[in-house]
């Protein structure tokens, strides 16, 4: 079968519903120019949570766990073939997934709805779910508002970014 530049096979792609770099301290994001198509979607059946007191960078670290009745905010990766094995490789170790029932997450294939213009189509993606340990401390972990991680995190840090007010009136 012929094939050309802009024919490629397709990889099961990513659900990611937190920025990569803030997890588990990973200083650059593998998807940065491996990413063919980065599309709004969410994950039903899967609520989302922070765990403050598994971050090593503040509470900025999330996890999903499958519960019915919840839905979780993200983007879906559609990543270049070429790059798919390395992405999902670097993926794999800023989520602490090992392929055994000790990871932190695991990489589970999940129904996702990839949202266009405001419909949804259901596709499978890779979702890294919270391991035993997550899974075993919601009870001590939050809810994270509407499922939105990035919403949560821009609203709970806003203040961070705002310059301070000026002690007196410019001139």
């Amino acid at each position: 079968m012929p094939t050309s530049a802009d024919t490629f096979p397709v990889q099961t792609p990513v659900f990611l519903y937190t920025p990569v770099p803030l997890v588990r301290g990973v200083d650059a994001d593998p998807l940065v120019g491996a990413a063919v198509g980065v599309f709004p979607a969410r994950a039903a059946g899967y609520r989302l949570y922070r765990a403050a007191m598994f971050a090593t960078n503040s509470d900025l670290m999330g996890f999903v766990a499958a519960q019915t009745g919840y839905a979780t905010v993200g983007r879906l990766f559609v990543i270049h073939p070429h790059r798919y094995a390395g992405v999902l490789d670097a993926l794999d170790r800023a989520f602490g997934f090992r392929d055994d029932r000790s990871s932190v997450y695991m990489r589970r294939r999940a129904a996702v709805d990839w949202v266009i213009d405001g419909a949804a189509v259901v596709v499978h993606a890779w979702l890294y779910e919270g391991g035993a340990t997550l899974l075993g401390s919601t009870h001590l972990c939050s809810p994270v508002p509407r499922g939105d991680f990035s919403a949560w995190l821009a609203a709970s840090h806003a203040h961070r970014s705002v310059p301070p007010a000026p002690d007196r009136a410019q001139p």
